[in-house]
Parts: structure tokens; sequence; C-alpha cells
């Protein structure tokens, strides 16, 4: 049963069952059924845990807003989830989105996002509320203050995953709910932090001048203590800054040489066994009565397996895989288990099995086991065509290049789409003597077929059918060559001609089949891969080195790649292409911001910072990057830099509201900054990490095709936000320190920033840095 492209899976599965369960009992014990394929078992499952693990992490989120804010401000932020989810899915079921594995993974990747900047709006409401301004006031001025800077961030993070929407391919639209579902969430967020939430936090206490205490609760002694320790670090960090930064840059360049040398990438990781197909080729001359024998032994392992170890198997004898012909000695056994969340029994041990009883039957020539993996369908592991129209010069290409892969540690099921068929006797006609006897080949034929498959000499019609009459020799007669060679053909002079004077018999093997690729004879080589030992890169790597020598000794052939090596490379370059794009994006968003062409490099600074971070998650969680890896980072570059963004953003408004003539004041204006912005870097990290963390541990199931992206999400912006506090007022600094020594050597360029009035903002023990202050003309 296929279902049609816009209908729900599981709707339709469950109409299916009901259909089916009248027939059988309607049919009673003489029918039973069994669901061979039910893909609503597997979509159950993932949307479950999805869901749970949503669920756990609005949970968490919800927890984290609660310790750093009062409760109401804390309620009304939260409100924002739910709120901006169902204003996403409406616009999905207006862009006829289904909601899929996909949708819901970008559900939850955007999930700790979905308060970002209500955050960031709450928390600068509630700092002016604290100053004694009324909650009317405090509200006007605390969204007046940030609605730019919130804007970007949230305009960031969509154009880091814009790029995705182009990315080319199967892999790109497997991969374009993720985008799609986050883009429509982030813009509802967005639209209630400016218009709704303000309004939730200013309700009861819009004529009061002063917070009342549950308002003063989120203000505790403990942050105070935090911020002040904090304060402290950064003072030490910004007084040598130069070797904190210079830390930051080893640390970056060594993280990037250990992930080139020790890390792989595999565009789909090999995941869970949940269906695994077995292509069975006997000997050539073996029936469908002893291929059927051959595969009950399998399906007798099978049998003898737990309850509940396998949802079901099917055999299918005369069939092997998609791409070759039906032969008789061919079989193809497809295995379902459980899904992943759900096994109680490894799966690995039922195949193990079935392959010793396969390397101990004589019978079977070839066999090839292959496991469903996570992701669209890609190919193979390593597929490559050779293309050119002599069969000789291509069959030698085919088999050199088949012993190099096989000579490759990892590189397993080398096979060739050339394979030879079963024996037959081709008759070669001698047109001399057929033109002496009077007969032509249409005679011949014609005798021929009649002997072996008959033809039709009468017909009898009924009110129901029409019956043929059908002319032929006896079974018997037909299996044997003999026979054929004792035929006797009708000349047009109505005289027996013996069939042996004008054939000659030739007995021949023929190909199974015969592909041609835009009219060229062409044969493929596939391949699997043990990914532990060789990635699909590198088996790339290692044939693009390779082949344009033994290509030269074959002039006229060409080649191409396919299968998942081909779309390995190049989705890593689309993505990287992708990454690039929404980098420079970024880039110009930010300059404009600022009006300023360095200071969105301190932003950015962020952004392999976060990489920095994904990689030691990687390797300490002993994982490989992967599809949705690659993509997850793309997604971390919009997101890591909202926090600097927001922390530069008021140091420049400091700096412009307050003024500064000296290096002395740009610090203390760093030093303010980066202490005002502490709570809402440190709340918008932990409800981001806090909304994905659930999913990639698997708190509520654990799929481990999903893990990846969300997994270098939640530790990326984590890393990347705690460097963040030291590293980008280190660079503000720096950034001062450049202008004012060009304003040195060249004082026709003035500072950006030209006033008198000193600051004074170290508080809570933090020691100054500069004792003595120099005044600069």
């Amino acid at each position: 049963v296929v279902k049609k492209s816009n209908a729900d899976v599981l709707r339709t599965i469950d109409q299916v069952k009901e259909t089916v369960a009248q027939f059988q009992k309607k049919a009673g014990d003489a029918l039973r059924v069994d669901y061979i394929d039910d893909f609503s078992v597997g979509t159950r499952s993932i949307l479950k845990i999805v869901i749970a693990n949503a669920l756990l992490g609005m949970i968490l989120v919800v927890a984290t807003l609660l310790v750093f804010l009062n409760f109401r401000t804390a309620f009304w932020t939260a409100m924002g989830i739910p709120l901006a989810l169902c204003l996403a899915l409406f616009v999905m079921v207006l862009s006829d989105l289904s909601l899929n594995g996909n949708s819901l993974l970008g559900m939850v990747i955007v999930l700790g996002m979905l308060v970002d900047d209500a955050i960031v709006v709450a928390e600068s409401i509630y700092r002016y509320r604290l100053e004694g301004l009324s909650a009317y006031e405090a509200a006007k001025k605390g969204l007046k203050v940030v609605v730019a800077p919130v804007f970007v961030t949230v305009t960031t993070t969509i154009i880091a995953f814009a790029p995705l929407f182009f990315l080319p391919g199967i892999p790109g639209k497997f991969v374009l709910p993720i985008p799609l579902v986050i883009t429509y969430a982030l813009l509802a967020s967005l639209f209630e932090a400016y218009f709704i939430l303000p309004n939730h936090l200013t309700g009861h206490t819009l004529q009061k001048a002063t917070p009342d205490a549950s308002e003063k609760l989120a203000d505790r002694k403990w942050f105070k203590n935090l911020q002040a320790g904090y304060l402290r670090l950064l003072n030490l960090a910004l007084h040598h800054r130069v070797i904190l930064i210079g830390i930051f840059i080893a640390l970056f360049v060594g993280s990037l040489f250990y992930a080139a040398v020790k890390m792989k990438f595999v565009l789909f990781p090999q995941t869970t066994i949940e269906t695994s197909t077995w292509y069975l080729e006997a000997q050539r001359d073996t029936s469908l009565e002893k291929m059927d024998g051959l595969t009950r032994q399998l399906e007798a392992i099978l049998a003898r397996q737990p309850q509940n170890a396998i949802l079901s198997y099917s055999t299918r004898i005369g069939r092997g895989r998609w791409d070759m012909p039906e032969n008789e000695n061919v079989a193809t056994l497809v295995v379902n288990y459980p899904p992943a969340a759900e096994q109680k029994y490894d799966p690995g041990k039922i195949v193990a099995e079935l392959e010793k009883i396969l390397n101990h039957m004589p019978e079977m020539q070839e066999w090839r086991h292959e496991v469903a993996r996570g992701g669209p369908p890609v190919g193979g592991d390593v597929e490559i065509d050779f293309i050119g129209n002599d069969n000789q010069r291509r069959s030698e290409l085919v088999k050199k290049v088949a012993q190099f892969l096989r000579g490759l540690e990892g590189v397993t099921d080398v096979e060739s789409s050339e394979k030879a068929g079963k024996p037959e006797m081709a008759l070669e006609f001698d047109f001399r003597r057929l033109a002496r006897y009077g007969l032509n080949a249409a005679d011949v034929g014609l005798a021929v077929r009649t002997a072996l498959e008959g033809t039709i000499v009468s017909r009898t019609y009924t009110p129901e059918e029409r019956i043929d009459y059908r002319v032929l020799l006896q079974k018997k007669d037909r299996e044997s060559l003999d026979t054929i060679k004792r035929l006797y053909v009708y000349n047009a002079q109505r005289v027996l001609v013996p069939i042996t004077h004008v054939v000659r018999f030739k007995e021949r093997t023929t190909m199974v089949k015969i592909e041609h690729l835009n009219g060229d004879r062409f044969t493929k080589i596939t391949a699997n891969l043990d990914k532990k030992k060789i990635t699909p890169l590198e088996a790339v790597g290692r044939l693009n080195a390779y082949l344009p020598g033994i290509m030269r000794e074959y002039p006229g052939f060409r080649f191409q790649l396919g299968g998942e090596a081909k779309e390995s490379q190049a989705f890593f370059t689309e993505v990287a292409v992708a990454f690039v794009i929404a980098v420079l994006a970024i880039y110009f968003i930010l300059s404009l911001l600022f009006n300023s062409f360095l200071q969105p490099f301190i932003v950015m600074i962020t952004i392999p910072f976060g990489i920095v971070g994904v990689i030691w998650t990687f390797a300490i969680h002993g994982l490989e990057f992967s599809f949705l890896t690659l993509i997850g980072i793309v997604g971390l570059s919009g997101i890591v830099v909202n926090d600097s963004l927001i922390m530069v953003d008021y140091i420049n408004r400091l700096v412009r509201e307050k003024g500064c003539r000296n290096f002395q004041d740009y610090l203390d204006a760093a030093m303010q900054g980066a202490k005002t912005r502490l709570r809402p870097i440190i709340l918008t990290t932990l409800t981001t990490a806090a909304g994905v963390m659930p999913t990639a541990y698997g708190l509520g199931g654990y799929i481990e095709s999903l893990a990846p992206m969300v997994l270098a999400i939640g530790w990326g912006i984590t890393f990347a936000s705690t460097l963040t506090l030291f590293l980008v007022p280190g660079l503000y600094v720096l950034e001062v320190q450049f202008e004012m020594l060009l304003t040195r050597l060249i004082p026709a360029l003035p500072l950006k920033t030209q006033c008198a009035m000193p600051l004074s903002l170290l508080e809570n023990n933090a020691r100054p840095l500069v004792r003595k202050r120099k005044q600069h003309k």
C-alpha cells in the first residue's frame, strides 16, 4: 500500500488496518494478516521521543528563567514559547509543510532560542524597574534600548540558517523543513517580544514608582556575588588581554589541527539497526525450488529468536537487488526490527548468526548485507560508473579498479554490475544454405518457437473468456537440446529440411543486463565501507588519486563517481559555501548596526570558538562529524554572535551616553557593559542549551541520527558564550587602543567618540586596571 505524497502516514495506516481487520473478521481463521513494512511504527516512536524531549526542554527553560528572574517575569517570558510554536504551526499549515521528524527537530533546535529575545527585553525592563522607574517608563525605556540589537540577533540567526534553503540534491530536500520551522518560530517570537511581552510585564504594576517585593526577588545576593567574582576575573583578563587572546588563538588552531587529523566525516552515520536487507545469489544453475530451501535455513534462525526481537521478515525468491533483473538463483531477505528506542535485544547478534550460516553454505556463491541508514537515500557507500563502448577493454578496466578497492582497508562487498547470466544456446545461421534450401531466418525461428514456447493455432470463446489452443513439444522434449537438433523446418516447396543443415549451435554465457548512459555502454562498481576504518570522503580521496593514472591507460573511457562518496564531497563543498555566505551576511548586518567595519569582527570572533566547542564535544563523546553536524555548525554561526552582539551594543551605548576621552574611560565602559549584560548572556545561553540537551542525551528517548545536530548547538553555544564574557571585552579594549594609535599616527583621524566626562564604573571590589590616567589630545 503506497500513500499519496500529501497524506498523513499515521492516519492512512490506521485506516488501512481498520479496513484489513474487517476483511480478516469475515474470513475468520482461514486468513492471517502480517504487516511486513509498517512505517507508522518508526514514525510514532520518533514523534513520541521528540515531543517528550521537547517538553523536557521547555521545563528546563522555565526552571532556568525562574532561577534568574522573578516569577512574573519568568512566567510571561516562558509563555513566548507556546505562542511562538503555535504561530509557527499555523504558518506551516499555510505553507503545506508536514509535521515530520525534521520539522519537529527544527522545533527542538529553536525551542531554547524562542525566549532569547524575550529574555533580553524582559531583563532590560526589569533592570530599569530596579532603578526606580515606573512600570510604564521602565517598559518604554527598556524596550527602546534593546529594540535594535534584538532585531539584529533574530536576523543573524535566520540568516545563518537561510543558506540551507539552497542546498542542492537529495540532502538539500531532506533538510529543508529545519530552516523553515526555525524561521517561522523566530519571527513569531520576535513579534511576541516586541508587542505582547512588555504589556504583560507592566500590567498590574503600571502606576507603581518602585518595584514590589516579588519584583526584587530576582536581584538576589548570590547573583551579586557572581557579578563581583566575574568582574574580578574580567579585570585580571583585561590586564593580560594580549596573553588571553593568544591563548584563545592557540586553542583555536590546535582544535582545527586535531579535527583535521583525528576526526572523520560521514554523511549519514550508521545508526542502530532497524531494517536489514540480505541480497543472496546462489550458483547459476540453482532452481527456484532449491533457492527456496536455502532461504528457509535462514528463516529458521529468525523464527528461533526471542519474542519482540524481530517485528517481521519476508523473503522473495527470484528477486535480487532492485537494479538487477529477476533470476532463479537470487533472493532477497528483509528483516524488520523494533524501533531503536524499543529494542531489548541486540540486532547485531542476529546479523552475526545469519552471516555465520551463509559463510557455511557452499551453494551460496555471493551475498550482500545492507542496513537502512538515517537520512535520505543517497545510493551506496561508493559507486563508480565506467563509460565506454569497447566491452573487452571496459571489463579489463573494471577488474583493475575493483582489485584496487578490495585492497583498501575498510572497503567490503566490491561488486560489478557486469555479471554473467546463465548459459544459453545461440543459433547462428548459415545464410548461403538458407537460400539454397529456400528458407529464411523467420522460418527457422518459427519452428524453434513452436517447439519450445508454442504457437497458437486456434481459439475458443466463452461468455467469460477467450481460450487459446497452443501447439508445442512435451515438457521432457523441451528440456533436451538433442530434441531441438532433431527439428525439421518446412521450406516454400513444403520440403522438410533438418535444422542442423542451416544452423550452427553455439553455447555461450550472456550478461545479466546491459546498461547505457546517454547512448554509451557503462559498467557500475559498488562497494560498502566500514566507516570506523575509512569514511566516504577518504575513499573519494584515494580514488581521485588512483583513477587518473589508470584512466590514461584506457583512452576513450571516462568515469563518474556516485553514491554517498560523491554526495559527501558535494555536500561538504556546498555547506562550506553556505557557511561563508552566512558569515558574510552576518558581517554586513552587524556593520549596519555598529556603523563600523572593525566591531563586527569583535562580535563574530565567537563563531570559530563555537566550532572549537563542537570539536571537543564530539571528541569527548567519540562521535564523527556528519550531515546534521555541519547543519548545526552553520546554524550555530548565527546563534553564538547574539550574546557578543548584545554586549558590544550596550558598551557602545555607555560610551555614547557617558562619554570618554582616555583609555581608562573605555576600559570602565567595557567592564560596566560586561557586568550589566552578564545576566541576559547567562540566561540566553542556558535556555538555548537547556532546550536541546534532552534530545542530545535522550532524556525522553534517544534518536541516534538527530543527536549530533542538537549536541553541536547545545555545547557550541555554551562554550562560545563562556568565552564571550572574557574575549569580547578584551578585543573591544584592543580595538580602542588600535584606534588611539591610529589617531596618534594620523592626527586628522579622530576617535569615533569625543567626550570629556570620565567614567567611574568599577564596582563590587573590581580594582581599576590603570591607576594613573593619561590624557590624550
